[in-house]
């Protein structure tokens, strides 16, 4: 059995970063735990008991905790000249 945990996913869009790059997002992931456990089934002198009655422990094989994971992706500008004129009214 896998169990993960995330905390907070931010995502951030831009559309314009310089004349040769435009459009692009970007996203941040804090505290990614992802765990993986190992059931023990509890075993009767006599064999296994009956499946309801039988009980078992779950034991944590191995987990990987990841801080922060930032991803940046971004589109090449399909035009120079955009650079020039983005919010040209608004500056």
């Amino acid at each position: 059995m896998f169990a993960h945990q995330t905390g907070a996913l931010r995502l951030a869009t831009c559309n314009l970063h310089t004349a040769a790059v435009g459009e692009g997002i970007s996203a941040v992931l804090q505290d990614v735990v992802i765990a993986q456990f190992i059931e023990q089934q509890e075993v009767a002198r006599l064999g296994l008991p009956p499946p309801l009655l039988r009980r078992s422990h779950w034991l944590e094989a191995g987990s990987v905790t990841f801080n922060l994971i930032t991803a940046d992706v971004a589109l090449a500008a399909d035009h120079p000249a955009k650079y020039e004129l983005h919010d040209t009214k608004t500056k």
